[in-house]
């Protein structure tokens, strides 16, 4: 039975993406009916994320509009390549252990704190107040990033500087005593597992490359490179981008720091989209750092190649998950992975890439992988 309810809210869906965007070019209300009706059919595309998209841009051909993956299809993408059993391994200590193992670099290990099991590198105790004094008391441990093992979207990361004396400053905050530190670090509950204590992994903070420091000399800033292990071994790049921070930023985290540039194959930026509106899909590009006014587009990014390569081996070293996203930053010497993730933003990727992946290899493996599961 037919529930006009159900498609009186659908219309009205389509009327609100219709009237916030008829600034713009777009084919006609009924056709943005048309397709939005088809695809939710085809891909289970929702309204709000055909807007998003822009998928209401008469450049963009009907043929093109298909190939775009829509939310509900990402989140079963996800789930297949990558099984709930074995992501342990991207766990940000269990992955450091793992890559170290194996000869990938990643930022140096100071130690795990928990107030119950802590340890620091060398094997001293990293659960107390005093635990903690006594490791800042090495100013040779002047710049690192604590941040928990369990939350997502770089939530509970903070990049300190210890100034000794007791002091620890906070990027983008401010100075801390070692007590409010300790304070800081066991009430908090990113595991959303109650009586339990979080885990914070202490590293030290990565010098990045001088020419990020172009866009940001506060946050290390790295790309975003997902990996594909094909069917037949192989391992290929799904899509890559540079994320940008603008001012104020210190946390390597795509959603805070705003922009994201595409990169070429050859390793060339192409312009960056500002997400900092991500509700409306009214995205800003920029050419030029919108605070630095260093280019953006056309620029190469140094040891490319190299990153590529890494992200590749890195994969390779896991073929128990299909598909990860990888967060590196290049230094002087070269590449270094921060941690790999199995949720991949394919929605943003589609966004800056203007296509959609359900034509890409990628696309029609994940695709065919869910029709086999069910």
């Amino acid at each position: 039975m037919l529930n006009p309810i159900k498609y009186l809210r659908f219309l009205l869906n389509v009327y609100k993406g219709w009237k916030a965007h008829k600034h713009e070019p777009h084919v006609n209300f009924w056709r943005q009916v048309y397709e939005s009706y088809n695809l939710l059919r085809l891909n289970k595309m929702e309204p709000y994320e055909y807007h998003k998209l822009k998928l209401y841009d008469p450049k963009i051909t009907w043929d093109e509009k298909k190939q775009f993956m829509s939310y509900n299809q990402i989140y079963l993408v996800e789930s297949y390549m990558n099984p709930r059993k074995e992501v342990a391994i991207l766990n940000k200590f269990n992955f450091s252990v793992y890559a170290n193992k194996f000869g990938i670099p990643t930022p140096e290990m100071i130690g795990l704190f928990n107030p119950v099991t802590g340890f620091t590198s060398n094997g001293k105790k990293l659960k107390t107040i005093d635990d903690l004094k006594q490791l800042f008391s090495n100013l040779d441990i002047k710049d690192l990033v604590i941040k928990p093992t369990s939350s997502g979207e770089s939530k509970g990361v903070l990049i300190c500087n210890n100034r000794g004396n007791n002091i620890i400053h906070v990027y983008g905050d401010k100075d801390y005593s070692i007590e409010e530190i300790y304070n800081k670090l066991t009430n908090t509950c990113f595991n959303n597992m109650k009586g339990m204590y979080d885990t914070y992994i202490l590293e030290k903070k990565v010098k990045q490359h001088k020419f990020l420091d172009n866009y940001s000399t506060t946050c290390t800033q790295g790309m975003r490179i997902i990996t594909f292990l094909t069917s037949s071994g192989d391992v290929e790049i799904v899509v890559s981008l540079l994320k940008i921070a603008k001012k104020g930023n210190y946390v390597d985290n795509l959603i805070r720091l705003n922009l994201g540039a595409g990169i070429e194959k050859t390793g060339i930026l192409r312009e960056a989209l500002d997400f900092s509106d991500t509700e409306t899909g009214n995205y800003i590009t920029w050419d030029k750092h919108p605070d630095t006014g260093y280019p953006i587009k056309g620029e190469k990014i140094p040891f490319f190649k190299e990153t590529i390569e890494l992200a590749k081996k890195a994969q390779s070293l896991i073929p128990f998950l299909r598909a990860i996203a990888w967060d590196i930053t290049i230094t002087e010497n070269g590449p270094v992975i921060f941690e790999g993730n199995y949720g991949y933003l394919i929605h943003m990727f589609q966004k800056l890439r203007g296509q959609g992946f359900l034509n890409t290899q990628f696309g029609a493996e994940a695709i065919n992988l869910m029709r086999k599961q069910r």
